[in-house]
């Protein structure tokens, strides 16, 4: 999205009417029209020679301002149409963007909410041309703090942002039914943080740039239970795997798999042995 300050109509603005021609009506004090050496016009209400009231400025360029006017600013209620395609209705505070309103975006995208000098700040919903809705507060025109996102293909992430990205503390539920709720840098799971897989496995531990990665437990909906370290979503380097059956395994993996020697414990004899894996493959005991 665009967040970049939006100095509509700043180019329309200029000290008094000077350089105005009056061709009908009023313009001291009353209604007229007045058109201007390059190009612009206004139709509206005038007072003391100030557009003031309710009027309409249509630049050369195509830009178009309906609204109140207070002495040659845009000050009040009012409507505006971009060049490019943009639309903003709301009000306006000494001719920027202020207070409540809409701003629908040439590229499809619409923001409704509240405005500081023609930039999104404070409470507000973006919604994107994609279906998805980002709600929350806004500061310097991007999403800062709680907020909550919604997204066209399901997905629901509700906790904190930054830089319109996911940063902090938060919950992401996902459309495949799988839920996160943990840390976040930058838009990836980073720091500790538990997935609830939609399958019954769960995750709880370290997370980096979006993996598993680091200490944690991973539990199995068998009820196999893996405790040790992990990195890029696999069981890599020292970890214990404690199998529902009651037998345990203490040893090296790599690759998701246990990889070289260990020592395995067995329910049924009570016995705990030496062994080696490649691949998860005994090869020696």
């Amino acid at each position: 999205m665009n967040t970049q300050k939006l100095l509509i109509l700043t180019v329309l603005l200029y000290v008094g009417n000077l350089f105005g021609q009056c061709v009908n009506g009023d313009c001291f004090d009353g209604k007229g029209v007045m058109y201007f050496p390059n190009g612009d016009k206004y139709a509206g209400e005038f007072k003391k020679g100030y557009r003031h009231g309710n009027g309409t400025y249509q630049s050369a360029a195509g830009d178009k301002y309906v609204g109140m006017w207070e002495k040659d600013i845009q000050n009040g209620q009012g409507e505006y149409w971009g060049t490019t395609g943009d639309y903003y209705k709301g009000t306006f505070k000494e001719g920027a963007m202020a207070g409540q309103g809409t701003f629908k975006f040439q590229n499809g995208n619409s923001y409704t909410g509240s405005w500081a000098n023609d930039v999104m700040t404070g409470k507000g919903v973006m919604t994107f041309s994609s279906g998805s809705t980002l709600a929350g507060n806004w500061a310097n025109g991007q999403i800062s703090g709680e907020a909550i996102y919604a997204y066209a293909n399901g997905d629901k992430y509700t906790g904190l942002m930054a830089n319109n990205k996911r940063n902090g503390a938060g919950t992401m539920t996902y459309s495949n039914g799988d839920t996160y709720s943990g840390g976040w840098v930058a838009g990836h799971r980073q720091g500790g943080g538990t997935m609830k897989f939609a399958n019954g496995n769960s995750y709880e531990g370290e997370w980096l740039a979006g993996q598993m990665n680091g200490k944690g437990s991973y539990n199995y909906a068998s009820g196999n239970v893996y405790v040790g370290e992990m990195r890029n979503n696999k069981m890599e380097g020292k970890g214990i795997m404690n199998f529902a059956n009651g037998d345990k395994y203490d040893g090296s993996w790599s690759g998701g798999k246990m990889n070289g020697n260990g020592m395995y414990s067995y329910a049924t004899t009570k016995e705990t042995k030496a062994v080696k894996y490649v691949n998860g493959v005994k090869v020696a005991n």
